[in-house]
């Protein structure tokens, strides 16, 4: 109940307030994808934080830490992994080209993906909050319109927050946020609707009969 309080809210807001950047500003973060070289028609972007992996302190005992060197500072960065995040990747990489895009920073997203594919052979690409636009609110949007080399009707984006994805709706899944649930099985369950997206003519129409995500705009949720 409480994801479909999250997702409705994004939706909500997506709608009825997110306001997409001018053109002049859009041209401004155009973006041409570095190419796989094993390049498949459609493109799978995938968030980072709470979709992928959760980024937390020494406190909370994390799985891994990594230390990197900013302006010759060493910084640990501290993160779980979220169950069936490397098997995900690799499968996926059978039916997409994966790019993943974050509102957090290069050095950060690049440190995080260097553990998650060491050789790179799953992930092609790094997208980062330099490529987001920021609203007045402070919420960081990726808009899909700055790829300028595939068309919006090849690309999926998943992310645990819709508004991320508001002026793109019929593009996006929407996952449940993970922190630190050992048994939580989300990506490995998306698996099978993924690989049925892989092969449709426009992700849009068959997001748009299957999720339903306008329609929960005015749902009323019995809370």
């Amino acid at each position: 109940m409480r994801f479909l309080q999250i997702v409705q809210s994004g939706l909500v807001y997506a709608c009825n307030s997110l306001k997409g950047p001018s053109d002049r500003f859009l041209k401004s973060r155009f973006v041409r994808l570095k190419e796989s070289n094993n390049r498949k028609q459609k493109i799978l972007v995938l968030d980072l934080d709470e979709t992928l992996i959760h980024s937390c302190t020494h406190r909370d005992f994390p799985h891994i830490t990594i230390t990197i060197q900013d302006n010759d500072e060493p910084i640990d960065i501290a993160f779980n992994v979220r169950p069936y995040c490397k098997e995900f990747i690799k499968e996926m990489s059978n039916y997409y080209t994966i790019y993943l895009f974050t509102a957090s920073s290069e050095m950060y997203a690049r440190a995080i993906v260097n553990h998650l594919d060491p050789k790179r052979q799953y992930i092609t690409d790094i997208l980062c909050r330099n490529n987001c636009f920021e609203t007045k609110n402070g919420f960081f949007i990726k808009d899909l319109r700055i790829i300028t080399n595939r068309d919006l009707k090849d690309i999926v984006i998943i992310d645990n927050l819709p508004h991320s994805f508001g002026l793109q709706l019929e593009n996006g899944i929407p996952i449940l946020e993970w922190t630190q649930d050992p048994k939580d099985e989300e990506l490995k369950y998306l698996q099978s609707y993924l690989i049925e997206l892989s092969k449709k003519e426009d992700v849009r129409t068959c997001n748009r009969e299957k999720l339903k995500l306008l329609d929960l705009v005015d749902f009323k949720l019995i809370i």
